[in-house]
């Protein structure tokens, strides 16, 4: 009994080994091939150790596999990380490149899964950058593709935890169908399109189920706004254009669903929104303050694209407290598990989605019509308020979403006059609103930006000049030192973007990025501002900042107490 006893306990050593042999030997060849299916964009969990254990990494985080083999994409806890080294390699942050705003992204080459692997990070977030050594994990286990299906490492996928279309395990309707259509977003192509006097876009040949053609005669009266025009009918049906950005019909909460009478050759396309929305999922963090500003318990949102800390806007910090918003994930990567169980019916993203078009069709297909604010684009500071009218009206809140416009326009009405539409200001104090990237290289807005708009507005000059760059949709252009310093040295203020970067505390932090800047007009007779770090989340707030410039430029000894958005470096 001893002798087989003895010889089970081996044989079954020797297949324990032999097996672990063989699931690492094919763990190994599939990540280094390129032929067994794995290539493209999946989601891991990451883990961090090392340094203080206060900094983490988001996780799941996206990671990339194709024939150069594997790179992940890192997002720290923390804005300051300028650079990582990986295998001696360094890398810079990734957020310039991918004009993402916060915390430091950066995208690394990965060597294994199931390893630790040793990387260095550089943090500025201390008096001096210091190098701190951590350890990344990422868990093959885990490892799922972009609609959340698990991968099994060796290639082989199987059933994910979002449940295909079919009859749910109680029997009950389609786990993918909501409000009684089918799941898939649908939309029309072959709209014919008139074009307005005012610029609103308006539809000719939508009709009802009934047949009869749907007259488009209300414009939604936009005084400002550029990227958007909407247009409505008697009984509730709208059509709304944004630049770039889509077409959308919005039906009435039970009206007919909508069909072309023809089809216009070459014609316009627009994805279709059914009111009413009460469980939308807001990624776009620019719009909070709008949709704070209309209801402060935020009923209408149940989802964001930003978790607890990132939120600068009091009434979601408090509505994440208390349950009723909850984080699904930022836009790359949302949670469709819980966005398809909690009824989600409007997903409103910023325009990182275009570099995921995946997740657009994702959310298409499990019934959840993508909307992409554009308000970022608006070359007037008011136009980015004047987005409020939109979403009142998506939201049946029209009259209201009017009444604090105009309560916003008054606070604005002393600078309107001062800066016509079309024109800049050609006298006044000259000022620079800049940061430095990890670098060395000074960011700066364009010429033509809503941040150099209210400089002008509060009766500034906005240096330097870039230019009118209409080549690409970014509001902003890095410069070299060497051109900035020529181009805004005699500037009378500098204004330094904390948002990015974080805020300087004193006058040696600005010169230590750059000696250059001992030379500047404004260094010398102590005329440098900073803005605090949640500027850009404070749309509803555009008035309160021109009057803090406005305040500024008048008076060289303004008190901190005085201003809101920005406080003196000294």
């Amino acid at each position: 009994m001893k002798k087989e006893s003895f010889i089970r306990h081996f044989i079954s050593i020797l297949l324990y080994v032999c097996m672990s042999i063989l699931i690492t030997g094919c763990s190994s060849s599939y990540i280094k091939s390129a032929d067994e299916g794995l290539e493209g964009e999946y989601l891991i969990d990451v883990s961090l150790t090392g340094g203080s254990g206060k900094a983490y990494v988001e996780s799941p985080c996206t990671i990339t596999f194709s024939e150069g083999g594997m790179e992940a994409e890192i997002v720290w806890s923390s804005k300051h990380y300028d650079y990582m080294i990986v295998d001696g390699v360094k890398y810079l942050r990734a957020n310039e490149d991918l004009n993402i705003e916060g915390n430091s992204i950066f995208i690394i080459p990965i060597a294994s899964l199931d390893t630790d692997i040793p990387v260095r990070a550089d943090t500025t977030a201390m008096s001096k950058p210091h190098e701190i050594e951590y350890l990344l994990h990422f868990d093959s286990s885990t490892l799922t593709d972009m609609e959340g299906k698990r991968v099994e490492y060796k290639g082989v996928p199987y059933e994910g935890n979002i449940k295909e279309e079919g009859p749910d395990e109680e029997g009950g309707k389609d786990t993918n169908i909501r409000a009684g259509r089918e799941s898939a977003v649908p939309s029309l192509k072959g709209i014919e399109i008139t074009v307005n006097h005012a610029g609103t876009h308006i539809p000719m040949n939508l009709c009802r189920q009934d047949g009869s053609v749907i007259d488009f005669d209300k414009d939604l009266d936009i005084e400002y706004a550029k990227m958007f025009s909407a247009v409505s009918s008697d009984d509730g049906y709208a059509y709304i254009h944004t630049e770039q950005a889509g077409d959308y019909i919005v039906i009435p909460e039970g009206g007919q669903e909508v069909s072309l009478s023809g089809v216009c050759e070459g014609g316009s396309e627009a994805e279709i929104l059914c009111k009413p929305f009460g469980n939308i999922y807001l990624v776009s963090s620019s719009a909070m303050d709008i949709f704070a500003s209309l209801d402060e318990e935020l009923k209408c949102l149940s989802f964001s694209g930003l978790d607890k800390q990132d939120w600068c806007v009091e009434p979601a910090v408090k509505a994440m407290d208390t349950g009723t918003l909850k984080y699904a994930g930022k836009y790359s990567a949302p949670d469709y598990e819980l966005l398809l169980a909690g009824g989600c019916d409007l997903a409103i993203e910023n325009t990182m989605i275009f570099h995921k078009p995946e997740v657009i069709e994702k959310l298409n297909g499990l019934g959840i019509p993508v909307m992409i604010e554009v308000s970022s684009y608006e070359p007037h500071p008011l136009g980015r308020m004047e987005w409020i009218k939109l979403y009142g009206f998506l939201t049946g809140q029209e009259e209201k979403a009017e009444k604090i416009f105009e309560d916003k326009l008054s606070e604005a009405l002393p600078f309107i006059s001062r800066s016509p539409y079309e024109e800049e200001a050609e006298e006044g104090p000259a000022v620079a609103f800049f940061y430095v990237t990890s670098n060395g290289a000074v960011n700066v807005r364009k010429s033509n930006d809503y941040i150099s708009r209210m400089i002008a507005m509060a009766g500034g000059r906005y240096l330097p000049d870039t230019g009118e760059d209409d080549d690409n949709a970014l509001s902003t252009v890095n410069m070299q030192m060497e051109a900035f310093y020529a181009g805004a040295r005699d500037a009378d203020i500098l204004i330094y973007n904390g948002t990015i970067s974080g805020e300087i505390g004193c006058i040696d932090d600005l010169i230590g990025k750059d000696k250059l800047f001992a030379d500047f007009k404004a260094v010398k007779e102590g005329r440098v501002y900073t803005t605090d770090d949640n500027l850009y989340q404070k749309t509803m707030s555009i008035p309160g900042l021109i009057g803090d410039l406005d305040r500024i430029l008048k008076n060289e000894d303004v008190s901190d107490k005085d201003l809101t958005f920005l406080k003196k470096v000294k």
